[in-house]
């Protein structure tokens, strides 16, 4: 029972007052356990904003803020998040820490120490955006200058055009060169061009021969590359800002070497990094499709072009000598024999000697001249920027070297005749199909006159003598 005096009440108060402390004790704990684990993480953001710029600042309080706040939840409880005295305590906490890792990372951007990481920040930004729409366009323009260029005879020089159009659209480069591997040596692309410097060079040599060997591009003053890459670029005189390879199934088979860039390289790696990438590819697309179409318009004995392939090649040829004003010659070999040789079941014989009829062919014209297998027995070449003089001389020695490796009847079990017509367009422009049935049609009299060489260019040739014969 309860006294008059007033006991019961005095019961209730005290009760109050207890658990009011007790409220106020696990909030306080509650308080604690938050301050206790804000500091570290407040420290972390100090320590890590202090040495980059203010977005990256901001990035990292608000990952910070957000870890503090899982840290919390986990070690209190959920009921932290029920509380709004706990929600107010960690939104007021997060802004805090990323306040502070603003702070912070601005007070080092507006350092000198700062000023190369917010230039790296803004460059990588603005260079990616750049990356990203240059492979697009570039990739569609490759695309087309492929579709129109495919099926000439030597895509290459065009390739290298297409080359310095894309490097100076994309970094503003100049001065460039491109070489393709041959040997131990590292050749123009453009085989056309005469000028000095674009002479071959060795390919193991020079800041050059590293970039070959190493597989690994060259930027001017990159501080990655070490003292001896760049002693190798000083022997050029400074006049290499950027060399790249370009590799083909893991091996190196050319180089780009640029003399001026109209971008900051250092600043600008992403877009280097992405041009070396689609030059590369562009290359590797080129001869793919080379080697696709070769396959196709190739004589797989001789290696020579069909005669489909070598009208086209020969067509492109008479039309450059033709806006030149430079004068051809067509002449057009016959083997009297070779079927013979496969009806006797000598198959291989006959492959042997068709290889190496063409191995001479190749081997004595000059790069620009065209040279085709017409049919089965019968071998046609162009020659371009040829008189009527010199061009009887070139088309003797072919016919003289043609002679003794087919008349060897020792070697193929029978002699095989060599007959040769030949026509030339003399000093006016001349049309490809008239050509062409001109010196079949003199190679036809030779056989039916029982003669070497019939020839329009020039008096009839008498002094070549059979082998064999």
């Amino acid at each position: 029972m309860t006294r008059r005096d007033g006991g019961y009440c005095s019961t209730r108060r005290t009760g109050s007052w207890r658990i009011i402390g007790t409220k106020w004790k696990r909030n306080t704990e509650m308080a604690g356990s938050i301050v206790l684990s804000w500091f570290p993480v407040a420290l972390a953001v100090w320590l890590g904003s202090g040495f980059t710029t203010v977005r990256r600042g901001i990035g990292l309080g608000a990952v910070c803020a957000a870890f503090w706040a899982a840290l919390v939840g986990y070690g209190i409880g959920p009921e932290v998040f029920a509380r709004p005295g706990g929600i107010v305590v960690l939104i007021a906490g997060g802004l805090l820490l990323i306040g502070m890792g603003a702070w912070f990372g601005g007070r080092f951007e507006s350092s000198r120490f700062g000023h190369g990481a917010r230039s790296r920040e803004d460059g990588e930004e603005d260079l990616s955006e750049t990356a990203l729409k240059q492979v697009h366009e570039e990739l569609v323009r490759f695309d087309d200058w492929l579709s129109d260029h495919r099926e000439l005879v030597d895509p290459w020089p065009d390739f290298e055009e297409f080359l310095r159009s894309m490097l100076y659209r994309t970094c503003h480069a100049g001065r460039l060169r491109v070489y393709v591997r041959r040997g131990e040596e590292l050749v123009p692309l453009r085989a056309a061009d005469t000028v000095v410097d674009m002479e071959p060079i060795p390919a193991r040599e020079g800041i050059i021969g590293h970039v070959l060997t190493s597989g690994r591009s060259y930027v001017r003053g990159a501080p990655e590359q070490g003292e001896l890459v760049e002693e190798l670029a000083a022997k050029h005189g400074g006049s290499i800002a950027w060399c790249f390879p370009i590799v083909e199934q893991g091996r190196s088979v050319g180089v780009v070497v640029v003399g001026r860039l109209g971008i900051e390289p250092l600043r600008h790696r992403t877009v280097l990094a992405v041009v070396e990438a689609l030059a590369g590819r562009f290359w590797c697309s080129l001869a793919d499709a080379v080697r696709s179409r070769d396959a196709v318009q190739h004589d797989p004995v001789s290696g020579l072009p069909i005669r489909p392939a070598f009208l086209r090649s020969a067509a492109q040829a008479m039309a450059e000598a033709n806006r030149e004003h430079e004068p051809v010659v067509m002449a057009v070999f016959s083997l009297e024999g070779l079927r013979r040789l496969g009806d006797a079941g000598r198959w291989e014989s006959a492959d042997a000697l068709i290889q190496e009829v063409s191995a001479v062919l190749k081997r004595k014209v000059r790069s620009d001249d065209r040279v085709g297998r017409f049919d089965s027995s019968r071998f046609i070449v162009l020659l371009r920027r040829v008189d009527s003089a010199l061009g009887s001389l070139i088309v003797r020695q072919l016919l003289e070297r043609l002679q003794a490796v087919c008349g060897d009847a020792s070697r193929w079990g029978q002699a095989v005749q060599v007959r040769c017509g030949m026509a030339g367009s003399g000093a006016e422009p001349a049309e490809l199909e008239p050509l062409v049935t001109q010196a079949l049609s003199r190679c036809s009299e030779a056989r039916a006159e029982d003669r070497v060489l019939v020839s329009d260019v020039g008096a009839p040739d008498t002094t070549v003598e059979a082998v064999g014969t």
